[in-house]
């Protein structure tokens, strides 16, 4: 009987020491999770960007879903926003607002119309590497040194096209950051880059993305987070020739993908799977192997007590609870990798875009419509300065463009003023007086307009 309770005592005694060491390492864990997907590298583009933490289920506005917050390069209005606007002060029969309601559907038009030729030229210099393109075999193939100098030509204009379209390049510690940042599921990876010849990544609008996750305060119901990302993300890679990386990779081809509402902690979902490692947690490599190491003086004691009457089944119930608690561990692993693997697939159908060419084609159209706001901006407070009799120079209008944004639409951007300045003179339509600009009135500037639309389209 002495034997017994001793042996149960050693039992109770390991048991205890697992199960604190397990909450102490889970708790640390938990302490050092919270802050992970923040933007807190100062070498970091969004590095400004504010983050909810963890135990914050109240967004800081009422408004649900995806949230545009901080200062925006890009104006996230479409033409018909804009355009109303513009209009919502004039009367339906006012003559002024026949006029601005030509001005703007004109500008779009022309800007459109101007950047064809660019468009054009950025799908032709892609179609070498274009994955979904038809091979033709050896029909369609180039020296390499054309092959390199073509591609680096449709990357600086594809690049152009992006800054266009008001993206900025997601500088590669941020990416790498990113890729190591652990997840909902305290999953973590490592980045795998040597795969490829090329890795870029462009980032536009910042914003707070929603995801559902279950807290315990809600009795495990689920609740939605929200978390630092991006509105848009571009994704282009090109893979290393020479490596065996499935037959459904091409290496000689550049993939391009356009992606929506991207968390910061989620980018590894968006990049190839060559491109990261699963890495298991320590906590979890240290719970699987605790039980081995905390219970070999039990296992020892019980199997030295019980050798006169030692047999199959009584070593296989004492080697039962250690054995257990390391393979619970391993299954919990195991669980989190495949709900981590249904969320990426729930992702990347709801929230991808566009692919290859399509990705082109979006992001020039995203580029036209960032040209045609940006102008139509410029113009109109330069337009209103003139009736007033203002006169602005370039920081004056910068100011004065973000204030009619703040004050009409609630956005808070980042005006590009020089590029708009540099389109409203490239079309003709803005005078220069020293550091003073003046825009010619609108009359003037509709003609000169067609007349463009007229040369472009005879």
């Amino acid at each position: 009987m002495i034997k017994i309770n001793s042996a149960m005592f050693l039992q109770i005694i390991g048991n205890f020491l697992r199960f604190g060491i397990s909450q102490v390492l889970t708790e640390s864990h938990s302490a050092s999770q919270a802050p992970d997907d923040s933007f807190a590298s100062s070498s970091h583009r969004l590095s400004q960007m504010p983050e909810p933490t963890e135990n914050s289920s109240k967004p800081p506005e009422h408004r649900a879903g995806t949230q545009l917050f901080g200062k925006q390069r890009h104006v996230p209005l479409s033409r018909r926003t804009l355009q109303a606007l513009f209009l919502h002060h004039y009367q339906p029969t006012d003559p002024l607002r026949l006029l601005w309601s030509r001005v703007i559907d004109t500008m779009s038009r022309l800007q459109r119309a101007q950047m064809a030729w660019n468009w054009d030229l950025v799908g032709e210099l892609y179609d070498p590497f274009d994955p979904d393109g038809i091979d033709y075999g050896n029909l369609g193939t180039v020296q390499a040194e054309d092959q390199a100098s073509r591609q680096e030509i449709f990357i600086r204009q594809f690049e152009e096209a992006t800054r266009r379209a008001n993206f900025q390049k997601v500088e590669f510690d941020t990416v790498e950051h990113a890729v190591r940042t652990k997840n909902d599921q305290r999953l973590q990876y490592e980045p795998n880059f040597q795969v490829f010849e090329e890795i870029r990544v462009y980032g536009c609008g910042q914003c707070l993305v929603e995801r559902p996750k279950r807290s315990w305060r809600k009795g495990f119901q689920f609740e939605m987070k929200q978390h630092s990302g991006w509105h848009w993300l571009i994704v282009m890679v090109k893979f290393r020739e020479g490596l065996e990386l499935g037959p459904l990779i091409r290496a000689n081809r550049i993939y391009l993908r356009l992606f929506k509402d991207v968390a910061f902690r989620e980018l590894e979902m968006h990049l190839p799977e060559q491109a990261t490692r699963l890495k298991m947690p320590l906590m979890d490599r240290f719970k699987i192997a605790s039980p081995v190491f905390l219970g070999v003086p039990t296992v020892v004691m019980k199997i030295a007590m019980a050798a006169s009457w030692l047999n199959p089944l009584v070593l296989g119930a004492v080697l039962t609870g250690s054995v257990s608690t390391g393979w619970k561990s391993f299954a919990g692993f195991r669980n989190a990798k495949l709900k981590h693997t249904h969320q990426m697939i729930s992702n990347l159908f709801y929230l991808t875009l566009a692919n290859n060419r399509q990705c082109v084609t979006r992001v020039m159209e995203m580029a036209c419509e960032q040209e045609s706001l940006e102008s139509l901006l410029a113009l109109r407070i330069l337009w209103e300065a003139s009736c007033q009799g203002e006169r602005l120079d370039a920081e004056m209008l910068d100011q004065r463009v973000e204030q009619f944004l703040r004050n009409n639409g609630d956005l808070d951007v980042d005006f590009q003023n020089l590029d708009a300045i540099d389109k409203l003179q490239r079309l003709g339509l803005l005078k220069r007086d020293g550091v003073y600009l003046e825009v010619l009135p609108l009359e003037e500037c509709l003609e000169i307009m067609r007349a463009k639309w007229h040369q472009l389209m005879p």
